[in-house]
């Protein structure tokens, strides 16, 4: 690098090198590690983010109305790449004053208060296995506020999918749901059967299972989804449109059920022109 010249031009090999050995997306991510975690001993932190086994984790949140098939995908990429799957039941299982305030929100069909589904998030997605295998934060944020929170909590999904059906297909959907209770796994009895009768013999109808208890809770859903999109448009997002009631599950590629976030690191680029003879090769390359 000739620093006599203004500006200074990085050689082609140091961008290659840096691009090869991903040396670029190595310090956008250590940036935003100290950002948004705010260590008090930043130096000790950022040698404990450099030995961690794979800092590049999977960090997502899955979206969607009821009887959507959130748990579905979910259940799919877990089994397949072990990605840690955050919801209620798993947020609310230790009995500490948030969850107990948490549960009482749903008891009385309130929503969670931001900061305290941030505080239990950011608890939970700590945790070694987070921390290692990667996390989905599956059906929150709910509200605006919720997805706020989670951002002051430093919970930053880098993926977000959110699912979309017809709210007659969901209602048709959401009546004929039924869960296994020792596995959790969730069925349809029509377009989703389970294969062994010991399992249909076991199956129990989803909590609030009627007409009146979905469309109440379709209509939260209609209220606060824009909010919640306009908040999380920092990751990459897919939509999964959903159309009919038998579109039950829906196989997601794996690492990422969407595409990778583009990276702002500069790189070196390498293009083939192929063109017919007097195409126009020289004039094209020339821009």
């Amino acid at each position: 690098m000739d620093e006599t010249k203004r500006p200074l031009r990085i050689p082609p090999e140091f961008t290659m090198y840096a691009e090869k050995n991903e040396i670029f997306s190595l310090y956008e991510r250590m940036i935003q590690e100290l950002i948004v975690g705010q260590p008090s001993d930043p130096l000790d932190h950022m040698i404990d983010f450099l030995h961690r086994e794979n800092d590049d984790i999977s960090q997502i949140m899955i979206i969607g109305p009821p009887a959507s098939g959130k748990a579905s995908i979910a259940q799919l990429i877990n089994k397949e790449s072990n990605i840690q799957k955050i919801d209620t039941d798993e947020l609310l299982t230790v009995d500490t004053e948030q969850v107990k305030r948490a549960r009482g929100c749903l008891e009385n069909d309130v929503d969670i208060p931001g900061d305290t589904l941030g505080a239990l998030v950011k608890e939970r997605v700590s945790k070694k296995d987070c921390a290692d295998n990667g996390w989905m934060l599956v059906g929150y944020p709910k509200t605006r506020d919720q997805a706020l929170a989670l951002q002051r909590h430093g919970i930053f999904a880098k993926h977000v999918v959110f699912l979309e059906s017809p709210d007659m297909v969901l209602i048709e959907r959401f009546m004929g749901k039924r869960v296994d209770p020792t596995t959790g796994d969730i069925y349809h009895l029509t377009f989703e059967p389970p294969e062994s009768p010991d399992v249909t013999r076991r199956l129990k109808p989803v909590e609030n299972q009627s007409e009146k208890f979905v469309r109440k809770r379709l209509l939260h859903y209609h209220r606060n989804i824009e909010g919640v999109r306009s908040a999380v448009q920092n990751g990459s997002t897919k939509i999964i449109k959903r159309g009919s009631a038998k579109n039950g599950r829906v196989r997601p590629s794996l690492p990422f059920p969407v595409p990778a976030a583009r990276s702002v690191a500069p790189q070196c680029p390498r293009v083939i022109l192929q063109v017919p003879e007097a195409g126009g090769k020289a004039t094209q390359a020339g821009y």
